[in-house]
């Protein structure tokens, strides 16, 4: 059994801390948005009120949060995670899609605070964080990994180890940048079926067997034909456009150029403006099949 505080109850962090309790660990969670988690109470979960308290003698933090903005406040904060009592050498696991930047940057805190920083990004839908059937991308020192492999084994059913620290976000966020230029790809060639008075329902059929689908096609195309942006929210337009320019950063800092990954984040800026934010990815649908340049 190993003490871990879990800070943010999103989607992906309710899971992954049902999980751990599950697999029998003690769990102290913390989430900043003040979402419910009622059903970790009952599962033995201990609630705090901030980072700090969540984290008194962990022996692992693992944070699932939004962005660079709130990793920074419970990590950093005055009530954030280095303010606790911390044992010696605690893990400190950040499995949010953060920026390449900051994950150096918090990595560098980890260590002068005598911490192991961890960049495990996850790979997977929310209902495999309970199943604990999560993919984990890694950024670690090779003994780091070996300390903490035992809790990863155990919501995760495949590890990825990338390389040393940041090596797992330097990926993740690269793997976005695909998905980014696959999720326009897929509204801009059913809005051309559905131009063409192409039947959608036998196009998405048919796509879903095509060698040219993804996961990521198949999930939205239904989405996209029904028009359900709101229903059964999966991935936010938000945390897309997020991660997109996350990853471009990273690209533009390495010089390398991405014209389609650019024309992408162009895409969700318009889902932006037009106050779409918190709708499902694939609401940018809606901006090919209104003919917008």
């Amino acid at each position: 059994m190993t003490v871990v505080a879990c800070i943010g109850l999103g989607q992906m962090g309710l899971g992954i801390a049902t999980r751990l309790l599950s697999a029998g660990h003690e769990v102290s969670v913390y989430d900043p948005a003040a979402g419910s988690a009622d059903a970790l109470s009952t599962m033995g979960a201990v609630h705090a009120s901030n980072p700090r308290d969540a984290c008194t003698d962990a022996e692992a933090i693992l944070a699932v949060v939004r962005d660079d903005h709130v990793s920074r406040a419970v990590w950093l904060g005055d009530d954030g995670v280095l303010a606790a009592d911390l044992g010696d050498r605690a893990l400190a696991l950040e499995c949010s899609t953060l920026s390449y930047g900051w994950v150096m940057a918090w990595a560098k805190e980890m260590q002068q605070h005598g911490l192991r920083p961890i960049d495990c990004t996850v790979t997977g839908m929310p209902d495999a964080t309970v199943a604990g059937a999560l993919v984990l991308n890694v950024g670690a020192a090779a003994d780091d990994l070996e300390i903490a492999s035992p809790l990863l084994n155990d919501i995760a059913e495949v590890i990825f180890h990338l390389g040393p620290t940041g090596s797992g976000t330097a990926y993740k966020l690269t793997a976005n940048l695909l998905a980014s230029v696959q999720l326009v790809g897929v509204a801009e060639s059913l809005a051309v079926a559905e131009g063409l008075g192409l039947d959608l329902d036998r196009v998405i059929q048919a796509l879903a067997k095509d060698p040219a689908a993804s996961r990521l096609a198949t999930d939205n195309l239904r989405r996209m034909a029904d028009d359900h942006h709101d229903r059964d929210l999966t991935f936010p337009v938000s945390l897309r456009r997020k991660d997109t320019a996350y990853g471009l950063a990273l690209a533009q800092q390495a010089g390398i150029n991405v014209p389609f990954a650019t024309a992408a984040l162009a895409a969700l800026d318009k889902l932006k403006e037009r106050g779409w934010d918190d709708l499902n990815e694939s609401k940018i649908f809606d901006l090919f099949r209104r003919h917008e340049p």
